[in-house]
């Protein structure tokens, strides 16, 4: 899901101020993602999933996600969530697709959490 865009925090979580409980899956959008994720699994492949920001996104420059993360707490939520509706339904409207069947074994955080572009010159945490 790497340069897909649909699985970065910054779309899955629009909300870069934190301003919004993290806990409630209203404020999630996951739409764009199950879409693709289920393109992948009606394919017949296992979703390699890398949780993340693209600096390159269309939405990067619109949101300080591209940067280091300001509040760790918060993007730990953001990414435990994202995976638990992947694997648990957590989030998933009535009605909707549950992907639990084919839950999420490989998982890539953030990559490349050491270059100048995706962490604003900063050093790695």
């Amino acid at each position: 899901t790497h340069d897909s865009y649909v699985l970065d925090w910054d779309v899955v979580f629009p909300h870069p101020a934190l301003d919004v409980s993290t806990a409630d899956p209203a404020n999630y959008n996951w739409t764009a993602g199950d879409a693709y994720f289920a393109s992948l699994v009606d394919g017949g492949f296992e979703p390699y999933v890398r949780l993340g920001t693209s600096f390159n996104s269309p939405w990067s420059g619109a949101l300080p996600w591209g940067s280091a993360p300001y509040n760790r707490s918060a993007l730990v939520d953001v990414l435990l969530h994202t995976v638990m509706h992947y694997n648990d339904g957590w989030g998933a409207p009535p009605g909707a697709r549950r992907f639990d069947t084919h839950a999420i074994r490989w998982l890539e955080l953030w990559n490349e959490p050491d270059s100048a572009c995706e962490w604003d010159g900063r050093p790695n945490p």
